[in-house]
């Protein structure tokens, strides 16, 4: 939370609605917070990732896709149209 005003490079920022251990409200404000380009990755269903990690689907895709596109490309474009999802 403290050092999220400081990022500005792109993000893709992975949270479980139902996570005890990082609870969603604080990624969502540490989320808010990041001043660079940012898409937020839901996971309704997910608790805390060494525990219900077959709940992790989105993640998983959704990183394979960034992770692929900035092996190709050097670069990323973030989903900024994450709350309708």
């Amino acid at each position: 939370m403290n050092f999220a005003p400081a990022i500005n490079a792109k993000s893709s920022v992975a949270f479980g609605f139902i996570d005890t251990t990082s609870p969603p409200y604080g990624i969502l404000a540490a989320f808010n917070r990041i001043k660079g380009p940012k898409e937020a990755v839901t996971m309704p269903d997910s608790d805390h990732n060494n525990i219900t990690p077959q709940q992790q689907g989105a993640f998983f895709m959704r990183s394979k896709e960034v992770l692929d596109s900035l092996r190709t490309t050097g670069d990323f474009k973030p989903d900024t149209g994450w709350a309708s999802h």
